[in-house]
């Protein structure tokens, strides 16, 4: 599972995803592009700060590029014993959250799923 608290991909291909999706113009997104440039941050980081798209919207989009379902943590109650099957220092590290445990296995949300390290 993907959440979004991290730069996965380029700003190019974030270009790319936002112009695909119909969630930006290219007016739009000249716009954005010289926000992040001013404000010196990621084209994600502006977008989400300037409203272009909602957080959550952003995390779906690179999810469904990269192949993984997306969770919005928010949306979920996570039981204590199924959050602490993480150890908080391993999940600060690795931006890794256990949401829920299941007969076959635990489910995660990390923030980098290509990050096999964690797994």
């Amino acid at each position: 599972m993907l959440t979004l608290d991290y730069m996965l991909l380029p700003d190019v291909q974030i270009k790319a995803l936002l112009l695909q999706s119909g969630q930006v113009n290219e007016k739009m997104f000249a716009d954005l592009e010289q926000s992040a440039t001013n404000a010196r941050v990621s084209l994600q980081e502006a977008a989400i700060e300037k409203d272009t798209i909602s957080d959550e919207n952003l995390g779906i989009i690179i999810a469904n590029f990269l192949k993984y379902p997306f969770i919005s943590l928010a949306k979920v109650i996570i039981p204590e014993n199924v959050f602490r099957i993480v150890p908080e220092r391993l999940a600060r590290k690795h931006k890794v959250v256990c949401f829920a445990k299941e007969t076959d296995g635990i489910r995660l949300a990390m923030a980098d799923p290509t990050n096999v390290e964690i797994l």
